[in-house]
């Protein structure tokens, strides 16, 4: 196929134009828009705009509130925006859409469309199949446990654990299923994540290597309010966060661990 491709391209009049799940595009051609080859979400206007086209009609006053609600939910993705319009177009309301999530999250997303075998518009179905990459699905796992991502930091201290964690990072982010942040972490988009967590839980050991991590950093919380606060708090906030997530994943699951954690973090919160 790529040598098909990079002669299609050969030809003048021919502008290749393709799709792909993933950031590695066919190398025989000399793409124009190599830089741009990731599908961003949705700015907050096009969610709008693209739901009100599959949905057949426009949306007003209290709905478009409720649909900013929906639409940052699901981190915007354009499928999972296109595939919600199309529920509203069978009659769902956009206050039922957002209860329905909450509820039933990515089997809310469900199209059955098959053409050779294969089954297209469904959220689930892309994870699926690139979740098996060399070491992905555990890496993935973990990272959908935490909702503001994988940092560099923690990443380094999880790295015993995993055989093959650089492979597993580079296979995530060239598939799409996790993508990095502005402070580099790694981050899974809000239906890739509510999938992974209902069907796929991370492997005990690295669970618990997991924990251990954050029961470190729930230690270091500053709880005294004296002149280093602010500074220490500042260290401290882009992972509280994941902190508070994985904390209560853990209520029932009690220890001395798992109680000090929840002490130290309710006195810094306090």
């Amino acid at each position: 196929m790529d040598e098909l491709l990079g002669q299609l391209a050969q030809i003048p009049p021919l502008s290749p134009l393709i799709t792909c799940r993933g950031t590695d595009l066919p190398p025989l051609v000399e793409w124009s828009n190599i830089s741009n080859a990731v599908l961003e979400p949705f700015s907050p206007e096009a969610a709008l705009l693209t739901f009100q086209d599959r949905a057949g009609r426009q949306l007003t006053g209290q709905d478009i509130d409720i649909a900013k609600k929906l639409f940052s939910a699901v981190n915007r993705v354009p499928l999972t925006i296109s595939l919600l319009g199309q529920l509203a177009r069978r009659g769902n309301s956009v206050a039922n859409l957002l209860l329905r999530w909450n509820c039933e999250r990515t089997s809310l997303l469900h199209r059955p469309y098959q053409q050779h075998g294969r089954v297209y518009s469904s959220v689930d179905r892309p994870v699926e199949r690139s979740r098996r990459l060399k070491g992905g699905s555990p890496a993935l796992s973990l990272c959908s446990t935490l909702p503001d991502g994988l940092r560099p930091n923690v990443f380094e201290r999880l790295r015993p654990q995993f055989k093959y964690i650089d492979r597993a990072r580079d296979n995530l982010s060239a598939y799409s299923l996790a993508c990095p942040a502005t402070d580099d972490a790694l981050q899974t988009l809000s239906p890739v994540r509510h999938h992974v967590l209902q069907h796929h839980h991370p492997q005990p050991e690295h669970r618990k290597a997991l924990c251990l991590v954050y029961f470190g950093i729930a230690e270091q919380l500053p709880t005294v309010s004296d002149e280093d606060f602010k500074e220490r708090a500042a260290v401290a906030a882009p992972e509280i966060g994941n902190l508070s997530s994985l904390l209560l994943t853990l209520v029932d699951e009690p220890s001395a661990q798992v109680v000090d954690a929840v002490i130290q973090f309710t006195d810094f919160e306090y």
